[in-house]
């Protein structure tokens, strides 16, 4: 829900008389989900990454498919396909993210020119993603993640609004000099690095004590798990290397938190995930982030 406001505020702060070139926006487009507040449409269920009814893996859409795939198609044939560049906005249960397919130099270079998310992933994306589908046509295109899902953040809504001006000046359909956070760390999932997890040796509560998306040094502290009765501390969650803290709490692929982060945990479960990068980047004169990542 986040990526629809930022949409309405770039839209309505923008000067006609600076840009060149055409934008067109969508501020929502799986319309029938958003109405009964669903993840997808017809409904959510367990395997919600099926292209059945998961608009983001529908294109691009066919005529005589589902109602995801005739939006999808309507879409992708009337509108992205006429387009230089797409931007997907979209909602994660993970740190903030941008991403794009690694076999792609341009989508690889706009992911880095939003600028305003530190973690940066390359991936080999299925061709059914919203930002893959125009890329077959030699379209760019990244996808831009933005925690919690299912809430509006307004902390990160600013930082939409720059990025997305950041990729107009990129185009060179602004004048102006870009302006980007001072770090970002770069992820080739190709590498397939194995997320480190840390799990719970008791029941308890968690207590988090950093936000998803920070620079982790071996040693820090995440958080820490107490029990259930009188708050006392029976585990110091400790990150076992260096990386970038991609969530806290039990994570949601447990059917048993479907699509949320809880702070009760069970012996056993994973609390943390902390994930390697690659290379980091430091933007001379860049912007403080830390401020701006999610703490649930």
């Amino acid at each position: 829900m986040t990526g629809p406001e930022i949409i309405r505020r770039f839209m309505e702060d923008i000067n006609l008389d600076e840009i060149s070139g055409t934008i067109i926006a969508f501020p929502l487009v799986n319309v029938p989900a958003a109405r009964t507040k669903q993840h997808s449409f017809p409904y959510d269920k367990w395997v919600w990454w099926s292209q059945l009814n998961n608009l983001n893996r529908a294109w691009p859409g066919k005529t005589d498919g589902n109602i995801t795939e005739a939006i999808t198609h309507r879409i992708f044939n009337d509108y992205i396909l006429k387009s230089d560049a797409v931007i997907s906005f979209h909602s994660t249960n993970t740190a903030h993210y941008s991403e794009a397919d690694i076999s792609s130099k341009e989508s690889r270079k706009l992911c880095l020119d939003f600028g305003r998310i530190p973690q940066v992933r390359f991936a080999e994306i299925n061709d059914s993603l919203s930002f893959k589908a125009p890329l077959l046509h030699g379209i760019p295109a990244i996808l831009v993640e933005w925690a919690p899902l299912r809430e509006i953040n307004h902390r990160v809504i600013g930082e939409g609004v720059i990025g997305l001006n950041n990729i107009l000046i990129s185009m060179k359909m602004k004048k102006g000099e870009m302006n980007k956070i001072k770090d970002q760390f770069i992820i080739d999932w190709t590498k397939r690095k194995p997320i480190e997890q840390i799990a719970s040796v008791e029941d308890g509560v968690m207590v988090r004590e950093k936000p998803w998306g920070c620079h982790l040094k071996k040693g820090d502290i995440i958080g820490r798990v107490c029990d259930l009765y009188k708050y006392r501390e029976i585990q110091k969650v400790v990150s076992p290397r260096e990386g970038i803290l991609w969530s806290t709490g039990p994570a949601p692929s447990n059917q048993s938190t479907f699509f949320m982060h809880t702070d009760a945990v069970c012996k056993g479960e994973c609390i943390a995930e902390i994930i390697s990068f690659d290379e980091h980047i430091i933007n001379k004169n860049g912007d403080n982030w830390e401020n701006k990542l999610y703490f649930p």
